[in-house]
């Protein structure tokens, strides 16, 4: 355990040259390779050092294969695949197009269906890419409601982090979904409670201190500078919509 820390630490330090440095394909050697090097050495020294040749390794897969999380390691990667599969095969373009018709709704509402969408979205795919789709999609509508993009892209970014109800949503998910040999639905209902709870008090928060702190009342002219592509536009103050009417 010891080797394999010194190893992270040296791997690509920034204040001396690692020992990665040392081989020809130094940016194909992750810090995965330390862990797996030294897993590989524990199949290979013996036990008993004094007598190698019939002494047995420190781990034998017979150990391992009953003591290693398989399912965890299965639904981490389930979980990784689903996300590059949903990008590769236009469902995650499908999804946002669809989110455009919210447009005709009260802001207010539209900002609530966002992130209860983002917390949904997120349990299937990584945060990471939730946000880097819908935050375009929601700073395109925030624009063409004339509100603060903030207001909308806020409460959104942070909702893509609220993944509670699947065990392929986060690696956190999985290894109690697979320690704890959970159902799906031992996660998924109190996950959804929490969801929800969690989108109700994020959109209450960006209306109680959004406005105030971050001036969400005030439509910014950098809103509208990259489609007009001339001067800077006036702040316009605006009032939170609560009807459908512009």
């Amino acid at each position: 355990m010891i080797t394999m820390i010194i190893l992270w630490f040296t791997l690509k330090p920034q204040i001396f040259t690692g020992w990665v440095e040392l081989f020809p394909y130094a940016k194909m050697i992750k810090p995965t390779v330390p862990a797996m090097a030294i897993t590989f050495l524990l199949f290979i020294i013996p036990k008993n050092p004094r007598s190698p040749s019939t002494s047995p390794p420190l781990l034998t897969w017979e150990e391992a294969n009953e003591k290693a999380q398989w399912g965890i390691a299965i639904l981490i990667g389930g979980g990784m695949c689903l996300a590059e599969a949903s990008k590769e095969s236009g469902l995650s373009s499908i999804l946002v197009e669809n989110l455009k018709s919210l447009e005709v709704l009260p802001t207010a509402l539209t900002a609530l269906i966002l992130c209860f969408a983002a917390s949904m979205f997120t349990e299937i795919t990584s945060n990471t890419a939730v946000s880097s789709i819908l935050l375009p999609v929601v700073c395109e509508m925030a624009v063409a409601l004339q509100v603060h993009p903030l207001y909308l892209a806020l409460p959104v970014t942070i909702g893509c982090s609220f993944s509670f109800m699947l065990p392929a949503a986060t690696p956190p998910n999985a290894i109690v979904f697979g320690l704890a040999k959970l159902k799906i639905l031992d996660m998924a209902k109190p996950g959804f409670i929490m969801n929800t709870i969690c989108v109700l008090v994020e959109v209450a928060m960006i209306h109680a201190l959004g406005f105030p702190i971050f001036g969400l009342t005030t439509y910014p002219s950098w809103a509208d500078h990259p489609k007009s592509g001339s001067g800077a536009v006036a702040n316009t103050t605006l009032v939170p919509r609560l009807d459908s009417s512009h």
